[in-house]
């Protein structure tokens, strides 16, 4: 199928890849729905990725401004939906453990953190 998982396979969730189906890497799949013309979902186009860390750079500096520059440049296109997460193994296993020591917190284009 054009989304790259099996005939007969359910959707994705969104017009992100689905999960394992995507090959080409993070900035490809943003180009691709960057394309979607808005007049055909005008109640939005959903797209979630998850990132693990390491791939946006060395230290937390590198990671913000790689991931600024990847979100600009998927808003710059004129898209208008992304849902990140960026966490590793390390993290999920710590939440398991102590979810006490979490908040929720979202980066709302154009960057503005809000927390609860």
């Amino acid at each position: 199928m054009p989304d790259g998982r099996p005939e007969g396979a359910p959707l994705a969730p969104g017009a992100n890849p689905s999960y394992g189906a995507e090959k080409n890497g993070l900035l490809a799949s943003l180009n691709s729905v960057a394309k979607l013309p808005y007049e055909y979902a005008l109640d939005g186009i959903s797209n979630t990725q998850t990132i693990a860390p390491s791939t946006l750079g060395h230290n937390e500096e590198e990671r913000v401004n790689t991931l600024v520059g990847v979100m600009d440049g998927y808003f710059d296109q004129g898209a208008h939906h992304l849902n990140v997460n960026v966490f590793g193994v390390e993290k999920l296993i710590d939440c398991m453990e102590h979810p006490e020591k979490r908040r929720v917190c979202q980066l709302h284009y154009p960057w503005k953190w809000i927390c609860r």
